[in-house]
């Protein structure tokens, strides 16, 4: 949960016209990528360290196909 407790903070200490994008790292996938793609302050992008593999996972890659969407819709509002 530490890059949703991030970006819900960065208001704080980021300035309003930057933008923000999380590196998450693949060892703690999914539930880092999930947690960022709840986040009511959405991040920018999202970078995944070592996360090519996660792709040959149907699975895997299916979670992080509903996870940039949920970041996408969150832009948009």
């Amino acid at each position: 949960g530490w890059g949703r407790w991030w970006l819900e903070q960065s208001a704080g200490f980021v300035p309003a016209q930057r933008k923000v994008q999380l590196i998450l790292d693949a060892l703690d996938y999914p539930e880092s990528l999930t947690d960022a793609a709840a986040s009511e302050v959405p991040s920018w992008g999202i970078q995944l360290f070592a996360g090519a593999p996660l792709f040959h996972d149907p699975e895997k890659a299916l979670t992080f196909k509903r996870s940039v969407e949920a970041i996408s819709e969150a832009l948009q509002k």
